[in-house]
Parts: structure tokens; C-alpha cells; sequence
């Protein structure tokens, strides 16, 4: 169940990274806070795929947010 929580992070984190990489250079600013996110995207990806013990795909990416939701809502 950690690597659930670790990749609905890293997804999360990598999406909010995106506007933000886009403001930044927009505005002629350094990415700083992108960067930042983009880091703890990969970090909790790598994370994720180490505690993971059958490994990680594609397809689990949206069960792993119904998965996250559940305990969330329980």
C-alpha cells in the first residue's frame, strides 16, 4: 500500500510541476519551484518502484488512485 501512496505522489507532484515550469519561464523566472517538484516526483517514483515488490506499470497508475481514495474515504 506505500507504493500506492508513493506514486499517487509522484504523479501529483509531477502535475503541479507543469503549470508551475510553464509560469516560470513565462514570467523570465527561475524554475526553482518546478525543479523542486519535479525532484520529489522522481524521488517518489523511484521510491515507489523499489517498495514495490511485483514492479510498477502504466495500468496501475489509475488503480492506484482508487486504491489511495478507498483508505482515504474509509
Amino acid at each position: 500500500m506505500t507504493g500506492d501512496f508513493l506514486l499517487v505522489g509522484a504523479v501529483l507532484c509531477g502535475l503541479f510541476a507543469i503549470p508551475s515550469f510553464i509560469s516560470s519561464f513565462s514570467d523570465r523566472r527561475r524554475p526553482i519551484l518546478a525543479g523542486g517538484l519535479a525532484l520529489v516526483s522522481a524521488i517518489f517514483a523511484a521510491w515507489a518502484v523499489r517498495v514495490s515488490p511485483e514492479g510498477l506499470t502504466f495500468e496501475e497508475i489509475p488503480l492506484a488512485f482508487i486504491r489511495v481514495i478507498a483508505v482515504i474515504l474509509n
